[in-house]
C-alpha cells in the first residue's frame, strides 16, 4: 500500500479509508447494474415485486456508509500482493459490503428498528406499502428475503474476482465460516434481554462472535486468503486482534446507541432502550445504580412507547451509576489490546499495521 503522504498519520489513514470507500461505492454500483441480467433473467420476465426487491436492496446498500469492512478486506489483499485498489480486492470488498447489507436488513427486523442511515429500514418500507404487502408479518418476511437475495449476490461478486480459483475458494470458505460464527453470536444476542440472567463474560462473548468476527476477523482473513496466504498462525493472530477490536467497536456502538445524535448515527437514540438490549452499559448500570434508579431503568428498558424524558432519565442513570465512564474505559482497554496484538502478525507490513491501529482509534472515536 502506498502511504507516502505528507499528512499526519491519522489523517493519512482516514484518507486511505476514503480512497477505498469511493472506489468500493463505484464498484458496488457497477456490479448491481448487472442485476438481474447476471442471473440470466430479463427484467421484463420478472414481477414488479421482484424488481422492487432488487431496487430496495440497491437503495439500502448505496446509503452513505464508511465501508470499513470492505476497505479492510481490499486493503488486506493489497498489502499481501503489493498492489493498490486491485480489482480482485475490490471485488471482495463489494461482497463484504453486500453481506453487511444482508446482516443489517435482517438485524433491523430482529431489533424492530425503524431507521437505518437516516432512512426507513427495509421492513418499514414494506410496512408503508401495506396496500400491496398485507400485514406486518408479511412485511418482515419480504425484508428477510431482500436480505437473503443481497447475501447471495454478494457471493456472486466474489466469484467474479480476477484471482486464481483456489484463492477464491479459500476466501469463500472463510466468509461462510466466519458468518456462521457471527450468526451464533446473533442468536446469543437475541436471548440477552433485560429480565434474563446475563453475565459480563456472556456479553463479551457476543461482542467477540458478532462484531469481532464480522467487522474485523472476516474481512481481514478473507483478504489474505484471496491473496493466497494461508498461514494458520497468522489467521489465529488475526482472530485475537479482531475479537479485541470488535469488542471495543461494539462497546462504543452501544454507547452511541444511547448517547449518540440521531442526525449523526442515522438511528434513533431510543432503539436499544426499546429493544431492552442487555449491553455492557446496561449490565453495569443495573449492578451499580441506586436501588430506585435500577428499578426505573428496568421499567424503561423494553418499553416500546418510551418517551424523550425517559431516554434522558436512562442517560442520567448510566452516568450516575458510573456505567458510562466504565464503558469508555473498557472500550479503550480493549482497543489497546487489539493494537498491541498487531506487533505479532508477521504477514502484514508495518504500514498496514499502522493503518489498522489508526482504524481502531477511529472506530472508538466515531460519532456514527
Amino acid at each position: 500500500m502506498n502511504m507516502a503522504h505528507s499528512l499526519p498519520r491519522n489523517s493519512m489513514s482516514l484518507q486511505i479509508l476514503e480512497d477505498y470507500r469511493r472506489t468500493i461505492n463505484q464498484a458496488i454500483e457497477q456490479f448491481l447494474d448487472t442485476m438481474p441480467a447476471a442471473l440470466g433473467m430479463r427484467p421484463e420476465s420478472l414481477s414488479t415485486y421482484s424488481l422492487d426487491a432488487f431496487a430496495k436492496s440497491r437503495e439500502y446498500t448505496m446509503r452513505p456508509g464508511k465501508r470499513i469492512r470492505g476497505a479492510l478486506a481490499a486493503a488486506a489483499y493489497d498489502d499481501a500482493k503489493g498492489t493498490h485498489l486491485a480489482d480482485a480486492g475490490i471485488a471482495l470488498a463489494v461482497a463484504q459490503e453486500l453481506i453487511q447489507s444482508y446482516l443489517l436488513i435482517t438485524d433491523d427486523v430482529a431489533d424492530r428498528s425503524e431507521l437505518r442511515r437516516g432512512k426507513p429500514t427495509v421492513h418499514r418500507e414494506y410496512m408503508a406499502e401495506l396496500d400491496k404487502y398485507g400485514d406486518e408479518h408479511e412485511a418482515n418476511m419480504l425484508a428477510q428475503y431482500v436480505g437473503l437475495i443481497t447475501e447471495q449476490i454478494a457471493y456472486l461478486a466474489l466469484l467474479q474476482a480476477p484471482e486464481r480459483p483456489e484463492h477464491i475458494m479459500g476466501a469463500l470458505h472463510s466468509l461462510h465460516g466466519n458468518l456462521t460464527v457471527t450468526g451464533l453470536g446473533q442468536i446469543d444476542d437475541i436471548y440477552h434481554k433485560v429480565g434474563r440472567s446475563v453475565s459480563q463474560d456472556e456479553i463479551i462473548r457476543v461482542y467477540s462472535l458478532k462484531t469481532g468476527y464480522y467487522t474485523f476477523v472476516n474481512p481481514l482473513q478473507a483478504g489474505l486468503l484471496l491473496a493466497g496466504i494461508t498461514d494458520t498462525d497468522a489467521m489465529q493472530q488475526i482472530t485475537v486482534f479482531g475479537m479485541a477490536a470488535g469488542i471495543a467497536f461494539q462497546m462504543h456502538d452501544d454507547y452511541l446507541g444511547v448517547f449518540g445524535d440521531t442526525a449523526e448515527t442515522g438511528k434513533p437514540s431510543d432503539d436499544d432502550l426499546k429493544e431492552g438490549k442487555y449491553t455492557m452499559l446496561v449490565q453495569y448500570a443495573l449492578e451499580h445504580a441506586k436501588t430506585d434508579d435500577a428499578v426505573i431503568l428496568r421499567q424503561i428498558l423494553g418499553n416500546l412507547n418510551i418517551s424523550t424524558d425517559a431516554v434522558r432519565r436512562a442517560q442520567q442513570i448510566f452516568n450516575d451509576s458510573g456505567a458510562t465512564l466504565y464503558i469508555q474505559a473498557e472500550t479503550h482497554r480493549y482497543a489497546e489490546i487489539a493494537k498491541k496484538q498487531l506487533a505479532d502478525i508477521a504477514v502484514w507490513s508495518e504500514q498496514f499495521k499502522a493503518f489498522l491501529s489508526d482504524l481502531v482509534d477511529f472506530a472508538i472515536s466515531r460519532q456514527s
